[in-house]
C-alpha cells in the first residue's frame, strides 16, 4: 500500500476516480497504482507529483514492501534490498510492474539479481 499517495489524495479531497481521470487512466489502473500492485509509468508519477505538489519518490513509497529487509515479490522470488531500486528503475522504464519485469527477465534467461558489472 502506498499510504503517502493515498493520504495525499485524501488531503486534496479527491476520489480515486477523480485522480484517475486527471491522469487519463481508468479507475482500476489507478487503484492498482495506489495499492502498490503495479508501478505505473513515469509520466503518471510526474502528473501525480504535479497534482499533489509532493516529490514522486515520497508518493511512490510502498510501505508493505519496505517492512522487511528483503523484499518478496509475488513471483515467489526474494529480491535483495540493494537490488530493489535498480529493478524498479528498469521496470518503470518499460512501464511494467516489478513482478512482470522479473518474469520477463526469467523468460529470456537473465538473472535479475546479477550485478551490473556482469553485463559489461
Amino acid at each position: 500500500m502506498r499510504k503517502k499517495l493515498k493520504q495525499a489524495r485524501i488531503d486534496k479531497e479527491l476520489t480515486q476516480k477523480e485522480v484517475a481521470e486527471y491522469l487519463g487512466l481508468n479507475i482500476r489502473a489507478y487503484k492498482y497504482i495506489e495499492s502498490g500492485h503495479t508501478i505505473g509509468k513515469m509520466k503518471t508519477w510526474d502528473k501525480l507529483e504535479e497534482l499533489f505538489n509532493i516529490d514522486q519518490k515520497i508518493l511512490r513509497e510502498d510501505e508493505t514492501a519496505l517492512e522487511s529487509k528483503e523484499l518478496k515479490i509475488q513471483t515467489g522470488l526474494r529480491l535483495p534490498e540493494n537490488q530493489y531500486e535498480r529493478i524498479v528503475k528498469h521496470a518503470d522504464r518499460v512501464g511494467v510492474s516489478i513482478n512482470q519485469f522479473c518474469l520477463m527477465l526469467i523468460d529470456i534467461g537473465l538473472n535479475c539479481f546479477e550485478s551490473p558489472e556482469n553485463h559489461s
